[in-house]
């Protein structure tokens, strides 16, 4: 059973590949949420490849927006903040003074560390989709999981592109959350591995 929200209708197989693309540029925009798909036997690898195309640009551009330059400005505010106690410890002061200073140092430097993290991580998973994507290895194991194994069965060409649109939307709400175990994945995925028998 199918459950189409809509259906067009082309005369021409090359129309309908380039309405396809159209339709997941839009998607990739955060215009609609619907799957494109055909019910014909589309030639997979030129669709493929334009639509490979479309996801390399949106995680390029992922990387490079907002999310990512607020957080890399947080960083560079947080430094400042730390080099100006750095200067005012130069000086001599009291007892109270200095170790309230010394704790609030000390308090910017652990959330400069924690950011620094989630934006590392957060490129992590964009180079593991990107590599994914390209087809190319990523050590055997990555920090995401493009296919759902839990089925046992291999994803369609359609819902593979919807599954890797998914996981770049939850790496981006995960970063602009800023859980701070978020910042720890990857070394929390190696301690994993290594523990399993």
């Amino acid at each position: 059973m199918s459950t189409a929200s809509a259906r067009l209708f082309f005369q021409d197989q090359s129309d309908a590949i380039t309405a396809v693309v159209f339709l997941w540029e839009r998607r990739l925009a955060g215009d609609h949420v619907y799957t494109p798909v055909t019910d014909f036997d589309v030639n997979e690898g030129d669709l493929n490849e334009r639509i490979r195309g479309l996801f390399k640009l949106y995680i390029e551009k992922v990387l490079e927006g907002e999310v990512v330059k607020k957080l890399e400005r947080k960083i560079e505010k947080l430094a400042v903040e730390i080099d100006k106690f750095t200067s005012f410890f130069k000086r001599p002061r009291r007892v109270r003074v200095y170790s309230e200073n010394q704790a609030k140092k000390e308090a910017m430097r652990v959330e400069m560390e924690g950011v620094v993290k989630r934006v590392e991580e957060f490129r992590k998973g964009m180079r593991c989709l990107m590599d994914f994507i390209e087809g190319r290895e990523n050590g055997g194991w990555g920090v995401l999981r493009v296919y759902d194994e839990s089925n046992g069965r291999k994803m369609n060409f359609f819902y593979y592109w919807s599954r890797i649109h998914f996981l770049i939307l939850r790496e981006f709400r995960r970063v602009e959350n800023g859980l701070p175990i978020y910042g720890f994945r990857s070394e929390i995925l190696k301690m994993l591995h290594s523990q399993q028998v």
